[in-house]
């Protein structure tokens, strides 16, 4: 006998691989949900402690990806990035999710947080909040889990001789193409 499964509508959930953030939790962990629960977001995975961000919390919230005009894939992933309240600082979590289910999960969150009164949407986004955050993979903070980027000299300088270079090459062609039109005028006279 075939039986019908039914979800409840009141707690959204999608397909979530958690990447980083969270204080003592190391990433990846993958194959796990991520669930827009009563009062908190909660993330689960198989045989791992439940992580959960409060509500109340929450300070921004990002959903992003590729447009999958650009790059056709049959599945887009996509990245949502939420900062939360914790001890006085702000951490950001990091979940690859699929970039439709995150922006749906992201409008249920802002319209609970309407709903309760807790914050008038919609949330800012987490880069409003700390600045830019480095791709997942790269030595992103400085101060541990809440992925602020560190300051780094050596790519400010190396960015900076690059710009001389490329500013240094296009003022070398400028002036042999002023050249060659000289040359052509003189000799039409």
């Amino acid at each position: 006998m075939a039986r019908i499964i039914t979800r409840d509508r009141g707690a959204p959930s999608v397909r979530a691989d958690y990447l980083r953030g969270g204080g003592d939790q190391e990433g990846p962990i993958l194959r796990g949900r991520l669930t827009l629960e009563d009062r908190e977001l909660r993330f689960s995975a198989p045989d791992r402690p439940d992580l959960s961000i409060d509500l109340g919390d929450m300070e921004g919230l990002t959903v992003s990806g590729r447009s999958p005009y650009e790059h056709p894939r049959r599945y887009v992933r996509g990245t949502m990035r939420v900062a939360a309240r914790s001890n006085g600082t702000v951490d950001v979590w990091e979940f690859a999710v699929a970039r439709k289910a995150g922006a749906m999960l992201q409008d249920r969150i802002n319209r609970e947080l309407h709903a309760r009164r807790l914050r008038r949407p919609p949330l800012p986004y987490v880069e409003q909040l700390v600045g830019p955050i480095p791709p997942y993979g790269e030595e992103s903070a400085a101060n541990g889990s809440n992925g602020a980027p560190r300051e780094n000299l050596d790519d400010d300088r190396g960015k900076k001789l690059s710009r001389l270079r490329v500013a240094l090459l296009a003022i070398v062609i400028s002036a042999i193409v002023a050249a060659e039109v000289l040359v052509v005028l003189d000799l039409l006279r």
